[in-house]
């Protein structure tokens, strides 16, 4: 029996509270996850060192805490409601950008925003691999994507092309 289980039996009245609550962070933890680009090794290193588990599966309250705290301290920014429907104002700003960089025929119609937003921003992302998406990228990061783009569109440096 798991911790969470010894939990939910020690206060039946709030069992499908506390469910919804574990199902809630754990899903948490797994957008986290994919926002910061952890690949399957370093996910499980993460849960062994910060809450002594291999699997999210098998953490209890305190230790999804733990694992949350420590995803958020390196740059896990949670989307509400319609900001994950439809992206940030910040991230439809750097499509429409992108869109209107393709239609000037600066890049290729077929060039990738996911593929250029990595390459261009590792050296913010707290593990050096860049985030693909602009709904990923946290505020800061997504001001300096607006200023290189906007650069890019006034005929200056383009620091760096389509990939």
């Amino acid at each position: 029996m798991t911790q969470d289980s010894n939990e939910r039996a020690a206060q039946p009245g709030d069992d499908a509270a506390s469910r919804r609550r574990r199902l809630r962070d754990l899903a948490l933890i797994h957008v986290a996850r994919q926002q910061l680009g952890l690949d399957e090794d370093t996910y499980r290193a993460l849960l062994w060192s910060v809450a002594g588990v291999r699997s999210a599966r098998d953490l209890d309250a305190p230790g999804r805490a733990e694992v949350l705290a420590w995803l958020h301290d390196h740059g896990f920014r949670p989307l509400a409601g319609a900001a994950r429907r439809s992206g940030t104002p910040q991230a439809r700003y750097i499509r429409r950008l992108w869109s209107r960089l393709v239609s000037e025929g600066r890049l290729p119609r077929d060039a990738e925003i996911g593929a250029w937003l990595k390459a261009h921003t590792r050296r913010w992302h707290p593990r050096g691999i860049g985030w693909s998406r602009p709904e990923s990228l946290p505020q800061a990061v997504a001001t300096r994507v607006i200023r290189q783009l906007h650069a890019w569109l006034a005929g200056g440096p383009a620091r760096g092309g389509a990939a």
